[in-house]
């Protein structure tokens, strides 16, 4: 199977397990450190206008970040729930969809012949 085609089938099915469970996946890999931000979906009724004297105080809502730096940090902001299950679920499929994309974004640098074998000893033996 292609790289590419894996890697959007895995954005794909992570995209569902979020939507089955009410929750929006920002997947950023435009600069490092690479993240993915988990939000739950937004109320539906935050935009109507409220008919009131008192406005409710605008909250920033939780958020479970997963950042690919030298290792994996997860980070859980405000009040973000989540149960272990789901957050290993998570877990699981981020992890998998972060390895794809360094394998196809690479094999597309290397077909394109923007990193020679010399740079890639570099990487690797430091």
């Amino acid at each position: 199977m292609d790289l590419t085609k894996k890697y959007y089938d895995l954005h794909s099915e992570m995209i569902d397990l979020c939507d089955k469970n009410r929750l929006d996946l920002n997947w950023n890999v435009r600069e490092y450190p690479i993240t993915a931000t988990i939000t739950e979906w937004e109320d539906e009724n935050k935009d109507q206008i409220k008919m009131s004297e008192e406005f409710e105080k605008e909250t920033m809502p939780g958020m479970l970040v997963f950042e690919f730096a030298d290792e994996l940090t997860i980070k859980i902001t405000d009040d973000f729930n989540i149960s272990e299950e789901l957050l290993n679920k998570l877990k699981g499929k981020v992890k998998k969809l972060h390895y794809q994309f360094l394998q196809s974004w690479y094999r597309q640098i290397r077909e394109n012949n923007n990193v020679s074998n010399t740079d890639t000893k570099y990487m690797i033996e430091g």
